[in-house]
């Protein structure tokens, strides 16, 4: 079995002599998330599932608990150099940074008043993989293992989460209009590398929007994209009113794009229902290649007497 942090069990059957990362895979297509989004223990020893269960010391019917991976930058020895790494190694939609005082609780549904999980601390950083609404209209995100509000409901509402990063499900156009250029820098911190000025009225394509914590306050960021194109200016810039314009669709590419987004979202659910079907057969496979190697082929000779006496 599988135990999350939410006290949940999922059960799975599979030999010992499978790959762990499999059976991680399993879990993780059940959770609708990356394998890398958990950190899977036994014994309190974190095992990166490259190995055969069998190999880990893992008996039948153990316990395999699993956490949700995250990043706390208040009560951790985490720094900007671990954010930056956290980020650029997520797939997720979205990450999001825990910034009420009284942490975020996690719960089984969208809704507030389903089951309580657990609470995630203060100035912890999680992957959020959808963004949705309650009945009651307040933010959602889902986050591995429930859903988190984006603020309280009721008179002050308060934000509960800031969001540090959103990959655009489509590439974004931008054209530089401060005729002094736009600065490109190398990654989204502030301080790195300057690659240099990108001339007024080149268009970028842009396909990822960090916000980068530049003061003291909750409130205190700049908005950062990723330029993809082109080429020569790769990096990251400020989008601001006066050095960034986003260029609208005027050609009807707009509905196109999200036809192209509907597609896309087609496509990656078929890839999960592949990835499902090939981590069953594999498990299948598994099963029978240990039974053949069990199987025991035994030859009997010997005579029979045969007599016509009656017994």
């Amino acid at each position: 079995a599988l135990h999350d942090v939410g006290g949940e069990n999922s059960y799975f059957k599979i030999m010992r002599n499978v790959v762990a990362k499999k059976l991680f895979a399993a879990y993780a297509l059940k959770r609708d998330c990356p394998p890398r989004s958990f950190i899977f223990k036994f014994g309190g020893v974190e095992i990166d599932g490259e190995r055969t269960i069998e190999s880990y010391n893992i008996d039948n019917n153990a316990v395999i608990e699993v956490t949700v991976r995250s990043l706390n930058m208040v009560t951790g020895d985490s720094n900007e150099a671990a954010l930056e790494s956290f980020l650029n190694e997520s797939t997720a939609p979205y990450v999001v940074q825990i910034i009420y005082e009284s942490g975020a609780l996690v719960r089984s549904g969208v809704e507030i008043e389903t089951t309580a999980l657990r609470t995630l601390a203060h100035g912890e950083v999680i992957e959020a993989f959808k963004k949705s609404q309650s009945s009651e209209g307040v933010g959602r995100f889902r986050v591995a293992d429930g859903w988190i509000s984006e603020k309280l409901r009721g008179g002050n509402e308060a934000r509960v989460v800031r969001v540090l990063m959103e990959k655009l499900t489509r590439p974004v156009k931008y054209k530089v209009i401060r005729e002094e250029g736009a600065r490109v820098r190398e990654t989204a911190l502030l301080n790195s590398t300057d690659v240099g000025f990108c001339p007024l009225d080149t268009v970028l394509t842009v396909s990822e929007i960090r916000y980068v914590q530049d003061g003291a306050g909750d409130s205190d960021s700049t908005t950062r994209v990723r330029i993809e194109s082109p080429a020569a200016w790769k990096g990251w810039a400020s989008l601001k009113d006066h050095i960034l314009e986003k260029i609208e669709d005027t050609d009807g590419s707009s509905a196109q794009s999200e036809n192209e987004a509907l597609v896309q979202v087609e496509r990656e659910r078929r890839v999960r229902v592949r990835a499902a079907r090939k981590v069953k057969h594999d498990m299948v496979k598994s099963k029978e290649q240990a039974l053949r190697r069990r199987r025991r082929f035994v030859q009997t000779t010997g005579s029979l007497d045969v007599s016509q006496e009656t017994f």
